[in-house]
C-alpha cells in the first residue's frame, strides 16, 4: 500500500479536505493512503488515455486492414480495381464522416454546443485538463465507428459475392457462411453473458 505525506494548515479549510472537524488536527501532516495530487493526477490522466486511445487505434486499424483484405480477395479478378474504389467512397461516409462528426461532437465549439459526452463536459467545465478524456471519448468513438462499419462492409461483400454463385459453390459458400456464423454466436453468447 503505498501512502504519501501531505502538509496541511491547521485551518477550517485543511480540516473540511481531510473530513476532519478543525479540532482534531493535532499536527502539521497527515497520513493519507491513495493520494493522487496535482501532478500525478493529470500525467497518471493522460497516460491511461492515450494507452485506451493507442489500444482501441490497434483495433480500429485491424478491423479495417481485416474488411479490405476480405474485400479484395472476394471481388473478382475484372472488378478489383472497381470494388476497391467503391471501398474507398464508403469508407469516406461511412467511417470517416461518422467519426469527424463525433470529435466535433464532443470538443465543445461553443456554449450551445456542449460536448456531447459528460466526462468530456464535466472537465471541461471543471477548468482543468481535459484532453485525456476528450482523447479516450475519442478512442472509443474510433473503435465502435471501426467495428460497425466493418461489419456492415463484411455483410454487404458476403451478399454481393453469394449473388454470383449457383449450385455446388453456392452450397458451400452457405455452410461455410453458416459455420462462421454458430462459430461467431458463441463469443458474442459469452460477452453478453459477461454484461456485455
Amino acid at each position: 500500500m503505498r501512502s504519501i505525506e501531505v502538509e496541511v494548515l491547521p485551518s477550517r479549510v485543511a480540516g473540511i479536505v481531510a473530513g476532519l472537524p478543525p479540532t482534531k488536527i493535532s499536527n502539521r501532516s497527515l497520513n493519507f493512503d491513495f493520494v493522487r495530487c496535482g501532478r500525478d493526477v493529470i500525467l497518471g490522466d493522460m497516460q491511461r488515455s492515450i494507452a485506451i486511445f493507442v489500444a482501441l487505434l490497434f483495433l480500429s486499424t485491424v478491423f479495417g486492414l481485416v474488411t479490405l483484405a476480405m474485400v479484395y480477395r472476394l471481388a473478382d479478378d475484372q472488378r478489383r480495381t472497381k470494388r476497391l474504389r467503391w471501398l474507398l467512397n464508403w469508407w469516406l461516409k461511412g467511417f470517416l464522416l461518422p467519426l469527424v462528426l463525433w470529435v466535433v461532437m464532443n470538443l465543445g465549439i461553443s456554449w450551445n454546443l456542449q460536448p456531447f459526452m459528460p466526462e468530456v463536459q464535466a472537465a471541461q467545465a471543471g477548468g482543468g485538463p481535459w484532453f485525456p478524456e476528450f482523447l479516450r471519448v475519442v478512442g472509443e468513438g474510433l473503435f465502435i465507428v471501426s467495428s460497425y462499419w466493418a461489419a456492415v462492409t463484411l455483410i454487404w461483400t458476403v451478399a454481393r459475392a453469394s449473388r454470383g454463385l449457383k449450385g455446388e459453390p453456392r452450397s458451400d459458400f452457405k455452410g461455410l457462411c453458416l459455420t462462421c456464423c454458430i462459430g461467431m454466436f458463441l463469443p458474442a453468447l459469452g460477452i453478453v453473458f459477461l454484461g456485455g
